[in-house]
């Protein structure tokens, strides 16, 4: 049993990030910009492909944050919440939170991802995790 952590990259993050994120050994991505049923199209669709593919997406947006935990919508949702702009510091956070071991968290929540933190929301309420 592999305990990498499957994700569907949204469409509108940052090349530089995806390259980061493509090079961390526990994370088995895909972006959506190279899939052709995805190209520019409406989140509904997005989150269906990740729920069908069993894929925690990956985002940059927090509009996500309305397919909410008891929808069934998806299989979870990382929104990275990093203030700063720069993709090497959104880089190191993310790598951060896939090496604390926390990522085992995201099934079926949403978690929003900042730096030394992780809110993770799950149909039982909200935790907190430090890396």
């Amino acid at each position: 049993m592999s305990t990498d952590l499957r994700l569907l990259i949204d469409e509108m993050v940052p090349a530089a990030l995806i390259r980061s994120i493509e090079g961390i050994s526990a994370v088995r991505s895909v972006y959506a910009g190279k899939i052709s049923e995805l190209m520019a199209k409406d989140d509904d669709i997005v989150i269906d492909y990740a729920r069908k593919e069993d894929r925690v997406l990956f985002t940059l947006e927090r509009r996500f944050e309305k397919y909410g935990v008891c929808t069934g919508r998806h299989v979870g949702i990382i929104i990275l919440t990093v203030a700063e702009r720069h993709e090497a510091v959104r880089s190191e956070v993310f790598e951060s939170f896939i090496r604390s071991g926390h990522r085992k968290h995201t099934s079926d929540c949403i978690t929003r991802v900042s730096q030394g933190k992780a809110d993770v929301i799950s149909h039982s309420g909200k935790q907190t995790y430090r890396f």
